[in-house]
C-alpha cells in the first residue's frame, strides 16, 4: 500500500534536513561562481569621433531628413572594404597589429548623432585597451580621408581622437552563475530528500 504524506509532514522533513540544503547551496553556487569566472571574456571599446558637415538642401524643412540619409550613407562606406583593407595594412605595418578583415568589421561599429550635431562616433572593441585604441584611431584616420573622395567634401574633420581606457565594456556573468548554482543546488537536495524518504521507502 503507497504511503500517503501530507505537505506539513513532508515541509517539517525538508527542514530536518536545513542543513543538507546550505550546503548543498553552497556547493553549487561555487561551481556556478568557477564558471562564470573562467567563461568571462573581457573586451575594451575606444571611441573616436569625426565631424561631418550638414547636407545642403533646398528647403529647410528637409534638413533633418538629408542629414540622416547622409549618415546612413557614411556609416554603410565606413564599413566599406576601400577603407577597411588600409586600415588592415596600417595596423600591422605601423603596430605590427594582424587583424583579419572580417574581425575587423565585428569589432568597429559606428553610431550615428542623436542631437544633429553631424558628429559621427565610431567605436572599436578588442582584447586590449590599446588594440581598441588602435583600431579605432587608424580607421578614424583613414575614413576621414576616404569619405572625403567618396562624397567630394572639404568640411570633414576629425573631432576627437580615441583614448585609452581601462576598465572592460563587459562583466563577468559570476553574479548571475552564481545564483543560478544555489537555485540548482536547492532543487538537487530537495529532490534527493524526498526521493530518499518517501520514493524509495515505498518500493520497500
Amino acid at each position: 500500500m503507497q504511503k500517503v504524506t501530507s505537505l506539513p509532514a513532508l515541509v517539517r522533513t525538508l527542514w530536518q534536513r536545513k542543513y543538507w540544503f546550505v550546503l548543498g547551496v553552497l556547493v553549487c553556487a561555487g561551481i556556478g561562481f568557477l564558471i562564470g569566472n573562467s567563461t568571462y571574456t573581457p573586451y575594451y571599446t575606444a571611441e573616436a569621433q569625426l565631424k561631418l558637415p550638414h547636407e545642403k538642401v533646398r528647403y529647410k524643412r528637409n534638413q533633418s531628413f538629408s542629414d540622416a540619409t547622409a549618415i546612413g550613407v557614411y556609416r554603410i562606406q565606413a564599413l566599406d572594404q576601400q577603407v577597411l583593407v588600409p586600415v588592415q595594412r596600417h595596423l600591422a605595418a605601423d603596430f605590427n597589429l594582424s587583424v583579419t578583415l572580417d574581425n575587423l568589421k565585428e569589432q568597429i561599429h559606428t553610431i550615428p548623432p542623436s542631437d544633429g550635431s553631424m558628429i559621427l562616433r565610431i567605436q572599436a572593441q578588442a582584447q586590449t585597451p590599446r588594440q581598441a585604441m588602435l583600431i579605432a584611431n587608424t580607421h578614424l584616420i583613414v575614413f576621414t580621408t576616404k569619405v572625403k573622395q567618396f562624397n567630394h567634401l572639404k568640411k570633414v574633420q576629425i573631432y576627437q581622437f580615441a583614448a585609452l581606457r581601462q576598465t572592460p565594456a563587459n562583466q563577468p556573468n559570476t553574479k548571475k552563475y552564481t545564483v543560478y548554482g544555489g537555485i540548482v543546488g536547492l532543487l538537487l537536495v530537495s529532490t534527493f530528500i524526498i526521493w530518499r524518504q518517501y520514493i524509495q521507502t515505498d518500493r520497500r
